[in-house]
């Protein structure tokens, strides 16, 4: 048979594909290995790495965790267990039908994929869709989440002030839904360029990429699941069941969450601390990723930190 024969039927691999497999391997430098919890909901897709107290990282409603955290693996296996899953819906998780994809079915899921690996306690970090399902686990199950960390965290009910702010930021969406699933290329430019503070350059033709492996990938699905999530919304009072000491880390120019959302958090949490990346948009752990890396060890590590500085100072 001729290569030109067995070569047909044969995607060719686009940027997306190359980009990935040059975070996979670093990944894979980094001490991370793939794995799969076999759930009720379906086969949960999550990378592992690093040593110490179990942390788990949930990706927000763009990416799945291989992109959205390729910025931290490296710094937070320093000091962590670090479990990194695609929720379902997203990256590589394969659900079952009957898993709505809800943010208290997502964190359901999380609680039984920590079970189902025997860690009892673990800190749980999640940015934006991410957060909205930590705050689920916390609630669902108190004694299996040792810290949080909230991160531009979605959950909170908005006030009709802050719904007036994100109409503003993105006049061209009717709903949550047309937001975080551009229509076309421009509108995914414009939806970039809005959450970054300094939005990344990306090719016309990888935005289209992008939009067609990601951002349309089960898009009838995430449309339901954004539904499902604006019903499960919470009240102050709901956080302030929560007795976890908490992070709530926000970017100061976030348009999709406005920073008034931590503020009201931070209000209602017994126990939280507000952080501020002065230079971020919606995804501080990408445009600060130094800052965000050094606040969550600290934060979550205060030991390990203070041991790395002592021998730093030793070796100076």
């Amino acid at each position: 048979m001729s290569a030109t024969k067995r070569s047909r039927g044969k995607k060719t691999p686009g940027v997306l594909d190359v980009n990935r497999l040059l975070v996979r391997a670093r990944y894979y430098r980094h001490g991370y290995r793939s794995a799969r919890a076999n759930l009720p909901e379906g086969s949960l897709f999550y990378r592992r790495g690093g040593e110490g107290h179990p942390l788990v990282l949930l990706h927000g409603f763009g990416f799945g965790a291989l992109e959205c955290w390729q910025n931290q693996a490296r710094a937070l296996a320093q000091c962590f267990d670090v479990i990194a899953p695609d929720l379902f819906y997203f990256g590589d998780s394969v659900a079952d039908r009957t898993h709505d994809g809800s943010p208290r079915a997502q964190a359901r899921a999380m609680l039984r994929m920590l079970e189902q690996l025997g860690i009892e306690r673990a800190h749980v970090l999640g940015i934006s869709y991410g957060g909205f399902i930590a705050s689920e686990m916390a609630m669902a199950d108190p004694e299996r989440v040792a810290r949080l960390v909230l991160v531009d965290a979605a959950g909170l009910e908005p006030r009709a002030e802050d719904e007036d702010i994100v109409r503003a930021a993105f006049p061209w969406a009717e709903t949550l839904a047309d937001v975080v699933i551009p229509p076309d290329v421009d509108r995914l430019q414009q939806f970039l360029g809005t959450v970054f503070v300094r939005a990344p350059f990306i090719p016309r033709f990888v935005l289209k990429e992008i939009l067609e492996r990601e951002f349309w990938r089960h898009s009838e699905k995430r449309r339901e699941m954004i539904a499902l999530a604006e019903q499960q919304l919470r009240r102050p009072a709901d956080y302030a069941r929560l007795a976890h000491k908490t992070l709530v880390a926000w970017g100061r120019h976030d348009p999709l969450l406005p920073p008034s959302f931590a503020e009201r958090l931070v209000a209602a949490l017994p126990d939280a601390e507000l952080a501020m990346f002065e230079r971020s948009g919606h995804v501080p752990m990408l445009e600060e990723p130094h800052a965000f890396n050094t606040l969550v060890t600290t934060f979550l590590a205060p030991r390990a930190v203070r041991r790395a500085r002592r021998r730093l100072l030793r070796r100076g």
